[in-house]
């Protein structure tokens, strides 16, 4: 009986092999949706950076016989967090398949944003002044894997994780004060940065090559950090002025777009 039961599956099996095949070859390789083939386009829209900034500034007697006690003349530490709005502009492509009211492709984009910032850091004594700012700069490339689910031949809700990479630019200036003298110096690095993403939205084919789309998208970056140290002298006497600082955004983009299916 055992042995009937498993020629009966057996045969279901292969009876069913060639359509299931043919269903995959089709979803692969042939067109099986209005949302078949690559797309080019463009968005426009808000991002909001999230910004989260630490600063260290130290001023240090550098004189052998002062610096053996280990004395500070100024140690100053601050936090500031904030978000900053600013447009938002992408061109993007991509290619993907729809099987029934299935879709899976992947996208590539690279928008452009400029989202600056200033903060003020002054410690208790007021001897230490810093002032750090934060510049998103304006280019951007990401990578995301795009599925979907479509519904009426016409609209499609997808979402998107991916990656993107760019690079941050960290400036500001550091002013250390003391009785009869001082030392400042503007500071700049240029980093770049990597971090994840992950949205989602909606598009809708309103003519047969060209769509509406409407989509949200929350990325985070990898902190960032750099220091910057330099010497000066008060009444012959050598100071060391060390300023170290971090830097982590995180941004939120809603944006609406045009594309056009080949």
């Amino acid at each position: 009986m055992a042995k009937k039961y498993l020629i009966l599956l057996l045969g279901s099996l292969l009876a069913t092999t060639p359509s299931f095949s043919a269903s995959i070859k089709e979803c692969l390789c042939g067109g099986c949706g209005p949302f078949d083939g690559g797309y080019v386009g463009v968005s426009g829209g808000v991002a909001g950076h999230g910004v989260k900034q630490h600063v260290e500034s130290e001023v240090t007697n550098v004189e052998s016989e002062v610096a053996s006690n280990g004395m500070d003349f100024s140690c100053f530490s601050g936090r500031d967090s904030h978000t900053d709005y600013c447009g938002y502009g992408e061109i993007f492509g991509g290619w993907g398949r729809q099987c029934s009211c299935l879709y899976l492709g992947g996208r590539l984009g690279v928008n452009f944003t400029n989202s600056d910032r200033k903060k003020t850091f002054i410690d208790e004594q007021e001897m230490n002044f810093n002032t750090i700012g934060t510049e998103l700069r304006t280019t951007e490339v990401t990578f995301d894997f795009k599925p979907g689910l479509v519904f009426c031949q016409k609209a499609m809700i997808f979402g998107t994780l991916g990656a993107a990479f760019n690079c941050q630019e960290l400036k500001g200036k550091s002013e250390a004060i003391i009785v009869d003298g001082g030392n400042g110096f503007d500071f700049k690095e240029d980093k770049s940065g990597a971090g994840f993403r992950i949205g989602g939205g909606i598009e809708y084919l309103f003519c047969r090559c060209i769509s509406l789309q409407a989509g949200y998208v929350y990325s985070d970056y990898w902190r960032l950090r750099a220091n910057r140290e330099e010497e000066f002298l008060v009444d012959e006497i050598e100071f060391l002025h060390t300023i170290q600082f971090s830097n982590n955004i995180c941004r939120h983009t809603f944006s609406l777009g045009l594309a056009y299916y080949f």
